[in-house]
């Protein structure tokens, strides 16, 4: 019975949660993807090495997350 309701697809019913301010928006987004397990990494670069991320980004329609994924598993690939 667990495993079926796990496994089950949610669905919103209703309109959307309304957040009191934007910080607490926020906060549940990362509170989110902490669900997912997904694990946050952090790096400082230049100023044209974050415009050229966010360029590509919006020219094939992904997020910073899911390019610099992509790139570090087909790294990591080519490597071996």
């Amino acid at each position: 019975m667990m495993d079926e309701e796990k496994d089950a697809v949610r669905r919103k019913v209703g309109k959307p949660r309304k957040y009191a301010n934007r910080s607490e928006r926020q906060a549940a987004h990362v509170e989110n993807l902490k669900r997912k397990d997904l694990k946050e990494i952090q790096a400082y670069v230049l100023p044209e090495v974050k415009d050229i991320l966010l360029s590509v980004c919006e020219a094939i329609g992904k997020t910073q997350s899911e390019l610099l994924s992509e790139i570090l598993v087909r790294f990591a690939e080519c490597r071996n």
